[in-house]
């Protein structure tokens, strides 16, 4: 738990560009930022900005 507790802006190959975790001993929730996206046809389409929640 230590060392999971201690990600800062750690970049994780299968997330979306520009979505990062971040994690500390108060703060647990690693990801806050999501990015929207639709169904268009029979594949999805990202839109918009990635949306970020920082926590306080």
């Amino acid at each position: 738990m230590k060392q999971t507790a201690n990600h800062q802006k750690l970049r994780v190959p299968l997330l979306l560009p520009g979505i990062l975790v971040n994690a500390s001993a108060t703060d647990f929730y690693p990801m806050q930022a999501v990015q929207l996206q639709r169904v268009k046809g029979e594949t999805w389409e990202l839109f918009g900005d990635v949306l970020h929640a920082e926590s306080t």
